[in-house]
């Protein structure tokens, strides 16, 4: 089954959108996103915190209000790097949390992690760029290889119960999907792949399932696009593939 997943981005308090993860411009608040996702037949949300420094940081309280409002399972994401914020926001009422650049930079925390917590609640992030060598991972500190697929089995072996590949080369630009790398990385591993950035309509999400997706994010679509999480499960459905409605 296909899942359909919308992203939130919040900045103080506020969802904002931007472009290549950055230039974010405010477009609602938290309260009112999450009964719009609430009101809509979404399969999950993935609730990320993009505030730049620490002391910036409110994820534990958008858990809270995600806890109250949502009555569908949500990934909570943004600049964890512990063992005791994993578990206090699963304990706020997140299902999965999402480990990326900060988590990474601790060696053996997502090992750690999966070990106390369960591989399904951890899903681990891989923010790719396009250079003229082809896809490079933007935040692997101290890892060896640019290959996006070891580096994917690698952060399974960990115990990663599930990899985001996060397209920040297309992130908010609509521009379409990079069903290349969804479908090397796909192929790749025995855990679930999820998949955001560019995607700019229904079609795209066809050919990230039709590359191997196993959930298709998507953030600006549905905040500036007429597409809703229904119009891209029924396109799918219309393709053959299987999903919630």
């Amino acid at each position: 089954m296909i899942r359909v997943i919308p992203s939130l981005l919040a900045l103080d308090g506020k969802i904002v959108k931007g472009r290549q993860a950055s230039n974010n411009r405010v477009i609602g608040t938290i309260d009112s996103a999450l009964r719009v996702q609430t009101a809509r037949n979404v399969d999950e949300v993935a609730l990320i915190d993009v505030a730049v420094t620490t002391s910036e940081r409110r994820l534990s309280s958008y858990v809270s209000r995600a806890s109250d409002f949502l009555r569908v399972p949500f990934t909570a994401g943004g600049g964890i790097d512990s063992v005791d914020e994993i578990g206090r926001l699963l304990t706020l009422g997140a299902d999965k949390v999402l480990l990326g650049r900060r988590a990474f930079g601790q060696p053996g925390l997502v090992g750690k992690a999966s070990r106390v917590f369960g591989s399904q609640a951890i899903m681990a992030c891989l923010e790719l760029v396009r250079d003229e060598s082809g896809w490079v991972i933007s935040n692997m500190p101290g890892f060896s290889t640019s290959g996006v697929s070891d580096y994917a089995k690698y952060l399974q072996d960990e115990g990663a119960g599930e990899i985001l590949l996060f397209n920040k080369s297309s992130d908010g630009m609509r521009s379409g999907v990079a069903e290349d790398i969804a479908g090397e990385v796909s192929s790749a591993l025995s855990v679930p792949t999820s998949y955001l950035g560019g995607v700019g309509s229904p079609s795209d999400a066809v050919k990230l399932a039709a590359a191997g997706v196993s959930a298709v994010v998507a953030g600006a679509l549905f905040a500036f696009s007429q597409y809703t999480p229904n119009d891209v499960k029924r396109s799918l459905l219309d393709h053959g593939f299987e999903v919630r409605l």
